[in-house]
């Protein structure tokens, strides 16, 4: 690995020779938080810090996370939500300020508070008003140097805790390993103990390839190459698995609006070109990407996703909460919520928002000399809604092209027809079909986009899409290819 300066973590690594295979390692507590905390990511800094890796993308984020950041500002209600789209802040983000390496925070450690006294919201971002349409009127800092900022030095383990990690991303604590782990060792040939030292680069690809891959630590620290391509959806015939379709109903007042779209696609192949869409679609996708990466894991099994970053949330349920420093780490990490202040008020999607720091409350009791605020949220009799909401970052009416990767684009036919000349797709092939986008369908297109390049024809075509098809028209155009073949 490269030389770099930073944070270092020590691993401990059992390497099969002949299979070229990192069987498990053994690393400290430090480690182990720096994984953990990659579920209360957004999504949109896991398109930003993993979009220079390679090889492969990670599903259709970093193309919706391009796509919005180069979108022109005149379609945005707010020039502000252009950076809390791309560089959203994380409701967590206070539990991993004195991380080893910090990967979750955006540096802003701003809060505003609601003019009403009775109502004790608070939110991350100064756009808009209140729900209960009073402004957001006080600001606080709550850095480093602040009078505000927690002592949170314990960080999210226990100092004493040691963990193993496999290559498919299951983590235990040491003194877990059974007899069935140790007979994994039975399966290969010579083994070797391996040390190394790692920093913020390994880690980051660490992330990327657990996003596509079932071996993230063999790939990264041996250069093991990946079987599986990562633009293949997998499940194509069994979908993508729901776990859990429940959620509060906190939010009755948000007004949920099932959204029409016209897909356009190949009928031989059954596979989406693009779609035409309005704002309010758009809404719901570039909303996505404030949502924090734990929250699909949460909602969908494993075996929905490519790769294995879903073993990780699994281990996180199953770690036991006595090795965590405060039961409130861990249910930030199972349980991710929005940071406040980004709820939408129609999003078809249920994610909740989290209450502020209720652990932290009497932090914030004086953040105005001017006012002081007597009651929390997390008292009894709070007011139980989110500190505010917006109508949607896009402006509208505007009409949407969205590929099926989920670049996005203002409609425009000469685009149509281009896009279409360049996938070779004979016109007597196309045919249109208007789809819903409702709950269910937006909970499957948020997990497609983290699973497949094809986010479209995961969630509105039939299951049996030849997506094969698909990729080889896609390299042709790369220059991949060299004619036709037959699917």
């Amino acid at each position: 690995m490269a030389e770099c300066s930073g944070p270092r973590f020590l691993l401990n690594m059992l390497v099969a020779k002949e299979e070229n295979k990192i069987i498990m390692a053994e690393t400290s507590k430090e480690f182990i938080e720096v994984l953990f905390s990659l579920m209360t990511m957004p999504i949109a800094r896991v398109a930003s810090l993993t979009r220079n890796c390679t090889p492969g993308d990670i599903g259709c984020v970093s193309n919706l996370y391009e796509s919005v950041e180069e979108l022109d500002t005149r379609y945005l209600q707010d020039y502000k939500f252009l950076d809390i789209l791309i560089n959203p802040r994380s409701a967590a983000e206070i539990y991993c300020e004195n991380l080893k390496l910090n990967l979750i925070g955006n540096g802003s450690h701003e809060y505003y508070v609601c003019d009403d006294t009775e109502c004790n919201a608070i939110s991350y971002y100064n756009i808009g008003t209140c729900q209960c349409g009073e402004k957001l009127k006080y600001k606080a800092s709550n850095g480093p140097n602040s009078k505000l900022y927690p002592d949170e030095k314990d960080g999210i383990l226990k100092s004493t805790a040691q963990f193993m990690i496999t290559d498919d991303f299951k983590v235990m604590p040491v003194a877990m390993a059974d007899r069935n782990l140790l007979n994994e060792f039975e399966k290969y040939g010579k083994i070797e103990e391996k040390t190394i030292a790692i920093g913020r680069e390994e880690v980051l690809k660490l992330l990327e390839c657990s996003l596509r891959s079932r071996t993230p630590l063999s790939e990264t620290f041996l250069n093991q190459s990946n079987e599986k391509s990562s633009n293949e959806l997998l499940d194509m015939n069994d979908g993508l698995v729901r776990v859990n379709s429940t959620h509060k109903l906190y939010d009755l007042w948000k007004k949920r609006t099932d959204i029409r779209l016209k897909i356009v696609f190949d009928k031989v192949n059954n596979i989406a070109l693009y779609a035409v869409v309005n704002e309010d679609f758009v809404n719901q996708l570039s909303t996505f990407l404030t949502f924090p990466l734990g929250y699909a894991f949460s909602q969908f099994t494993c075996s929905s996703f490519s790769g294995c970053l879903g073993n990780l949330y699994n281990s996180i349920l199953e770690t036991d909460i006595n090795l965590f420093t405060c039961d409130k780490r861990k249910d930030a990490l199972v349980n991710p919520k929005l940071a406040p202040g980004l709820t939408y008020n129609s999003c078809l999607v249920g994610i909740q928002e989290a209450t502020i720091l209720s652990d932290c409350a009497s932090l914030f009791r004086d953040l105005s000399a001017k006012k002081r605020l007597t009651k929390w949220r997390s008292d009894k009799g709070a007011r139980n809604w989110p500190a505010k909401v917006f109508e949607g970052v896009i402006k509208g009416p505007a009409t949407f092209l969205v590929m099926d990767d989920l670049e996005v684009k203002p409609f425009s036919p000469i685009s149509v027809k281009l896009l279409v000349d360049k996938l070779m797709v004979p016109f007597r092939d196309l045919a249109e079909r208007e789809v819903i986008l409702d709950e269910d369908k937006a909970m499957h297109l948020l997990a497609a986009s983290l699973a497949s390049k094809h986010a479209l024809t995961a969630t509105f075509l039939r299951k049996d899409t030849n997506v094969h098809c698909f990729d080889f028209l896609r390299n042709l155009l790369e220059g991949k290819g060299n004619g036709f073949k037959a699917c």
